[in-house]
């Protein structure tokens, strides 16, 4: 047996072809080594930006993003000063405010955006609370307000989190923490 082979049985022959094929794959196997398994390091250089017209080609003045959030399909929901956005891979599709819609984001400045173990997307602005309906591709309002002697006015949330029990807490401004259960809601 010969042991260059390590048992097995191939037969290279003597031709410079082969000697050279057999020679540049362990020069591969040996370099490509260091490549599996390892972690990337990257640089500041490496991180890709989308330019403001990838949101929207009209935009002239510069979008603020305020939070990213993947849900489970591989959409990246987007939340900025200028509304909430969503992402497939390919476009965008832009959600805002319109007052003539009860339905939609009751404030363009998305603050937070968190998704619950149901897999519902609560979204948190400086006008309220609201969570988007996937069936109707629209939002409902979520009623926390807190009274003011100017009158009732809605919290400003700047966080959303939940706990094992699927209650849903939000940081506001002004307002402390409040807890909701996001079954009765």
């Amino acid at each position: 047996m010969n042991p260059s082979n390590f048992g097995m049985n191939i037969s290279l022959g003597n031709s410079w072809l082969s000697k050279a094929c057999w020679a540049w794959g362990v020069v591969f196997s040996l370099s490509a080594g260091p490549c599996f398994g390892q972690q990337q390091e990257y640089t500041i250089d490496d991180i890709k930006t989308f330019p403001i017209n990838v949101f929207q080609p009209d935009f002239e003045d510069s979008i603020l993003v305020l939070y990213l959030e993947q849900d489970a399909d591989g959409f990246i929901w987007i939340g900025t000063d200028h509304g909430l956005f969503r992402f497939d891979g390919y476009r965008f599709i832009q959600y805002k405010h319109d007052a003539s819609d009860e339905h939609s984001l009751v404030d363009d400045v998305v603050s937070t955006i968190h998704f619950d173990q149901a897999g519902r997307l609560w979204v948190g602005s400086n006008k309220g609370l609201q969570r988007y309906r996937a069936e109707s591709d629209d939002f409902e309002r979520i009623e926390i307000y807190f009274d003011k002697a100017a009158g009732r006015e809605p919290f400003v949330v700047k966080r959303i989190a939940e706990d094992s029990h699927g209650r849903i807490y939000l940081a506001t401004l002004g307002g402390g923490v409040k807890v909701l259960d996001a079954e009765s809601q």
